[in-house]
C-alpha cells in the first residue's frame, strides 16, 4: 500500500485507522478493473467482441450473427460466432462530422418472409453536386433511409425510402430505427439543431421538413396514416416536438412505443409515445421551460403547444433527469432469461457516464416505477413524473467508491468520515449528496467541513444545493470550498451561505474530484461536515442504507446501443475513449473510440 494511504489525521483511534486501511485496500483493488461490472451478482458479463471503430448500432441477422455500424468510416461489419468477417457487408461514403454519419440499423421480414436490412445515414448526393465548380454545399447533404438485401455476404439492391434535410450545424440527426409490431419501420429524426419548423412547436414556424419527430413508413417507404395531415411530409409523422433521440422500442406486452430523448444540460427523457404524440420541444424539455440551456420554471403552458388536430396530444415524460446523461438506447427484455424480476422490464443506457439503467413498469404498463433514493416524484396536474436526481449518487452506488466510517454514527459527528474516490476508469467525477435538511429561506447558515486529498485529486469540492420550490430541482447555491487540488493535509473550511427565496431544504454534494494521472485514482476524505445555525450543528453526510439505484451496470465507457439477441440475452454495445474530457455525444475531436460488445447472462 502507498505510504500516504497509511497515514490518517492525528487523534483518530486505532480502531478507526484499521477500518480506513481496509476500506482503501478494497477501493484500490476494485477501481483498477478495466471492464464494466454489474451490481446484481446473479448476472454476469461476457465479452462477445472487441475492436470496433466507433460503433453506434447493432442488429441481429440470426443466432450469434449480427451487423455493426461504424459511424465515421461508413462500414457495416458482420460478426458471426464472435468473429468479424474479413470484408464488411458494405462501405458507404458518409459525412461523419459530429453527429452525422452512419447512424442506425434495423432488420425486418416482409410478408413473404424475405429479410430487409434498413440503414439510416448522412449521405453526400454527388448527383446534385456542382462538379464544374467543385462545390459541395449543404444542399448536397441528406439524412436518408435505405433498404438493402443481403446477397452473398454483401448488402445490395439499395432502395431509397426517404430523404431528409441536414443543417450547417452537424448535430441532432437522430438515427435510431426499429421495427414495430405492425411490421412497419419507425425512425427518430432530430431537429438538426436549427430547425424552425412548426413541428418544433413554433407557431409561426417555417415549412415542415420531416425533422424533429418519429417517422413511420412501410418497408417500401410509403406513409401509413396522416396523423398530423395528409400532405408530405406531415403524413409520415407518428410523433413530433422532439429535440433528438437515440432510443426506440415497443413494449412486448402492450405494443406501445417508448423512446428516449436528449435534453440540453438537463431534462433527458423517457417517453410513452402514442400516435400523434407531441413531446413539447422547443417549449418544454423534461418538465421545465427552457431558459437558455438551463431548466427554467415548471411547464404548465400546454396551450402554447402546436396541435394539428384531435389526433395530436402532449404528455409529460415518464422519467426525466435533473442533469443530462446523454441518454441513448432503450430496450425491453421480452423474456425471463435473466430471471423473472427482469422479465418485460425496461433497460436504457447513457453515453456520458457509461451507465446501464433498469426500470420496472406499473401494472398497466404506463408508468416507470422506482423507489430508490436517486428518484423523487413531481406532480403536474394529474401527472406524476419520476425525476432522477443525478447528483444524489453519481458514481457511488456501490461499495467500491464511497464509504462512511465512524466509531459512533449516532452521536459523535466529529468521528465520522466520508471517503469519495474516482476510479481510474471513471469518466468525470465521483459525487454523492448528503441528506436533505430543512432550512429557512432568506437566512444565513454556517457550513463547516474538513477535507484531506491524495496527490492525484483535481477539482474536489463541497457543493451546497437547495431544493427550489419553483422548478422542483436541486439548484446550486455555493461551494465550500471550490476546486481544491491535492495533496492537502486535513484542513477545515468554513463558509457563511445565504439561502435564496423559495428554498426550504438544503444538502451538501461531496465531490471527490478526478485524476489526470493515468492509472492513479483520486481520493478525497471529508470530516465534520455540518450546517449550523444558533450553535446547533446538523450532520450533512449521506445515509448509505438508502442508496438503492436504478443503475444496474457501470463502467461501459459510452453505451451506444442495447439489443435482445435471438438467445434471449441482453447485448450492450460499448465505446471507450482515451479522451476522458469528451462528454458530448458523438464528439469527433479524437479518433480513438474503440467499441466492444457485451452479453449479459444469468449465472
Amino acid at each position: 500500500m502507498n505510504p500516504r494511504h497509511k497515514m490518517l489525521c492525528f487523534g483518530l483511534s486505532i480502531y478507526y485507522i484499521f477500518i480506513m486501511v481496509a476500506v482503501i485496500l478494497y477501493t484500490n483493488f476494485a477501481s483498477v478493473q478495466a471492464e464494466p461490472y454489474l451490481s446484481d451478482e446473479s448476472l454476469k458479463l461476457e465479452k462477445v467482441y472487441e475492436g470496433l471503430e466507433f460503433p453506434v448500432s447493432m442488429s441481429f441477422l440470426g443466432s450469434d450473427d449480427l451487423i455493426i455500424l461504424e459511424k465515421n468510416n461508413g462500414t457495416i461489419q458482420r460478426i458471426v460466432n464472435g468473429v468479424m468477417l474479413s470484408e464488411p457487408l458494405l462501405k458507404i461514403n458518409v459525412n461523419s462530422i459530429k453527429e452525422r454519419g452512419l447512424l442506425g440499423s434495423a432488420v425486418g421480414f416482409d410478408v413473404h418472409g424475405k429479410m430487409n436490412i434498413f440503414l439510416y445515414f448522412t449521405e453526400e448526393d454527388e448527383a446534385i453536386t456542382d462538379k464544374e465548380n467543385s462545390t459541395k454545399g449543404l444542399n448536397t447533404l441528406f439524412n436518408r433511409i435505405y433498404k438493402y438485401d443481403l446477397i452473398d455476404r454483401k448488402l445490395g439492391n439499395p432502395k431509397l425510402l426517404i430523404s431528409l434535410p441536414t443543417n450547417e450545424i452537424p448535430l441532432h440527426n437522430g438515427g435510431k430505427l426499429t421495427i414495430g409490431p405492425d411490421n412497419n419501420l419507425y425512425a427518430i429524426v432530430g431537429d438538426i439543431a436549427a430547425s424552425k419548423a412548426i413541428t418544433q412547436n413554433i407557431i409561426n414556424g417555417t415549412k415542415i421538413d420531416g425533422t424533429g419527430g418519429i417517422l413511420r413508413l412501410t418497408f417500401d417507404g410509403s406513409p401509413i396514416e396522416g396523423l398530423l395531415g395528409n400532405t408530405y411530409p406531415l403524413n409520415y409523422y407518428f410523433a413530433y416536438g422532439i429535440r433528438n433521440g437515440f432510443g426506440l422500442d415497443f413494449d412486448p406486452l402492450t405494443g406501445h412505443l417508448w423512446d428516449t430523448e436528449n435534453g440540453q444540460l438537463y431534462g433527458d427523457e423517457i417517453n410513452l409515445v402514442g400516435p400523434g404524440f407531441n413531446s413539447g420541444w422547443k417549449k418544454v424539455q423534461g418538465i421545465w421551460e427552457p431558459l437558455n440551456e438551463q431548466a427554467g420554471k415548471l411547464f404548465f403552458k400546454k396551450n402554447d403547444l402546436v396541435m394539428f388536430n384531435n389526433k395530436t396530444h402532449y404528455s409529460s415524460p415518464e422519467v426525466t433527469w435533473s442533469k443530462t446523461i446523454a441518454i441513448t438506447s432503450l430496450k425491453f427484455l421480452n423474456n425471463s432469461n435473466l430471471g423473472d424480476n427482469y422479465r418485460n422490464d425496461l433497460f436504457v443506457g447513457d453515453f456520458n457516464y457509461g451507465n446501464l439503467y433498469h426500470f420496472d413498469l406499473n401494472s398497466n404498463r404506463t408508468k416507470v416505477v422506482d423507489n430508490s433514493s436517486l428518484t423523487y416524484d413531481v406532480s403536474l396536474g394529474d401527472e406524476d413524473i419520476l425525476i432522477i436526481d443525478f447528483d444524489r449518487l453519481q458514481n457511488c452506488n456501490n461499495a467500491f467508491n464511497c464509504y462512511v466510517v465512524s466509531n459512533d454514527l449516532s452521536s459523535n459527528l466529529r468521528s465520522r468520515m466520508l471517503m469519495v474516490s474516482t476510479p481510474v476508469e471513471t469518466v468525470g467525477w465521483s459525487m454523492i449528496s448528503g441528506e436533505a435538511q430543512k432550512i429557512n429561506p432568506k437566512q444565513d447558515y454556517k457550513i463547516t467541513t474538513m477535507m484531506k486529498l491524495n496527490p492525484n485529486v483535481r477539482e474536489s469540492n463541497l457543493l451546497i444545493q437547495g431544493f427550489s420550490e419553483e422548478s422542483r430541482l436541486w439548484v446550486n447555491i455555493d461551494y465550500c470550498p471550490e476546486g481544491i487540488d491535492g495533496p492537502i493535509k486535513w484542513i477545515e473550511f468554513t463558509c457563511i451561505i445565504h439561502i435564496p427565496d423559495n428554498v426550504f431544504n438544503l444538502r451538501a454534494v461531496f465531490n471527490g474530484g478526478y485524476s489526470e494521472e493515468k492509472g492513479k485514482e483520486a481520493i478525497t476524505w471529508f470530516r465534520n461536515t455540518t450546517i449550523e445555525k444558533n450553535n446547533s450543528p446538523i450532520d450533512l453526510f449521506p445515509i448509505f442504507n438508502q442508496t438503492n439505484s436504478p443503475i444496474i451496470g457501470r463502467g461501459f465507457g459510452h453505451i451506444a446501443d442495447i439489443q435482445v439477441g435471438p438467445d434471449g440475452n441482453l447485448y450492450i454495445l460499448s465505446i471507450r475513449s482515451e479522451n476522458r474530457e469528451s462528454l458530448e455525444v458523438f464528439d469527433n475531436s479524437e479518433d480513438d473510440y474503440i467499441g466492444s460488445i457485451y452479453r449479459i447472462v444469468k449465472r
